[in-house]
């Protein structure tokens, strides 16, 4: 029988199957102490109808480019862009990892542990810390509520503990609610006020929490839910409940590694070499689940029956460089023939252009919408956004 995922439900402002909710811009990442980059120039997307196969020799890049996706690891040039509200589900390579400090657990109470608090204990230990603002902004909160811009380190500066809620304003995007070292009030702030102010990790948090909290909401963490979700991994309530992890055999291990993977309904689940620690009936089972799951999908496998059989799309990696098959058209797709390269520079730089001017527009109508709130907006307030952009892309012009 198939295992049972998930349906991952839908994303605000997501309005198809195709559209992307996730992606990274010629993203690059090198291991401290390496001599040479993992990943090279990566530019790739993922929305719901994904089926990627990540595939390449050992030492590749593969597991680098998937830590890249799932925010595990932060490019060190480059940008990676997810959904606000996008859950992301990562099964490593050595997948017992997840479970080798709770064997004295059973399956359902690890599930109970791992999901108390409206979070995933165990996926916030993995994120990475992405950079900052380089240039902070320093503030003073205001009786009145608001924020007055001071210098770095002087006395009456305020600086944000933790974000403590998030909400929807509009238009304007999202505000988050702030609670500040050693004042006892909270205070509502935009997130582009966040980043200014180097913080911008902690409304990261806050939606990270927010999206699991969504999906904790359609099922309550109770022992019978858990059973019922485990069953659907094929594990009855003795294996689930009954039974420590560490009287388990590896393959019912397993299954318990995916059904606490899958309890967020992730909208992309991730998956390293799934075929490693995996029986046959039980790949056989996940491979006919996936194909019925509606969420995205991306596995690491060097078992090509495997990705035949659940992806329709290709990243090949080769020393940190990727290749894309299945998902471009093939005019693009071949860097030797010259009409085609031209095609695609051509293309980059008419969506380059593209994307530069809806940005231009967007950030115009929002001050705008700023000045009608009765905020004060300067003529360089915006000027983080391209500071930024040169951070990231240290070939953009001014």
């Amino acid at each position: 029988a198939a295992f049972v995922l998930p349906e991952p439900g839908p994303l605000p402002g997501v309005k198809s199957r195709s559209r992307r909710f996730l992606n990274l811009e010629d993203a690059y990442y090198t291991y401290p102490g390496s001599g040479g980059p993992s990943v090279r120039g990566a530019t790739v997307e993922c929305c719901l109808k994904s089926r990627v196969g990540i595939i390449g020799p050992n030492g590749a890049g593969k597991s680098t480019l998937a830590g890249l996706v799932v925010g595990e690891l932060a490019p060190d040039v480059g940008a990676a862009h997810r959904h606000p509200n996008l859950r992301v589900a990562f099964v490593a390579q050595h997948a017992f990892h997840h479970l080798e400090q709770h064997m004295d657990l059973t399956g359902t109470q690890y599930l109970l542990w791992r999901f108390e608090g409206n979070e995933d204990r165990q996926a916030m230990d993995f994120r990475a810390e992405e950079a900052e603002c380089p240039d902070p902004k320093s503030y003073r909160l205001l009786p009145s509520g608001r924020l007055a811009q001071c210098e770095r380190g002087a006395p009456d500066e305020d600086r944000p503990e933790v974000v403590v809620d998030r909400r929807q304003r509009g238009r304007l995007g999202y505000e988050y609610e702030v609670r500040w070292r050693g004042i006892d009030v909270t205070t509502w702030i935009s997130r582009t006020q966040l980043a200014e102010m180097g913080c911008l990790g902690m409304a990261k948090r806050e939606d990270e929490r927010q999206a699991a909290q969504r999906a904790l909401s359609e099922r309550p963490l109770t022992t019978p839910a858990v059973e019922a979700h485990l069953a659907g991994f094929g594990l009855g309530s003795e294996e689930a409940s009954h039974r420590r992890l560490g009287a388990l055999s590896n393959g019912q291990r397993a299954r318990v590694v995916l059904g606490a993977a899958t309890w967020l309904a992730p909208h992309l689940l991730v998956l390293d070499e799934p075929t490693n620690y995996l029986d046959q009936p039980a790949l056989r089972a996940l491979t006919a689940g996936l194909q019925s799951f509606g969420g995205g999908v991306m596995v690491i496998s060097h078992t090509m029956s495997f990705v035949d059989d659940v992806c329709s799309e290709r990243w090949i990696m080769q020393n940190g460089s990727l290749r894309r098959e299945g998902a471009i058209p093939a005019a693009l797709e071949d860097p030797g023939d010259a009409a085609a390269q031209a095609a695609r520079e051509a293309a980059v730089a008419a969506a380059s252009a593209a994307k530069d001017a809806k940005e231009r527009k967007r950030l115009r109508r929002l001050k705008e919408l700023r000045r009608k709130q009765g905020e004060e907006v300067s003529e360089d307030s915006d000027g983080w956004y391209q500071d930024l952009l040169k951070r990231v892309n240290p070939k953009t012009g001014s």
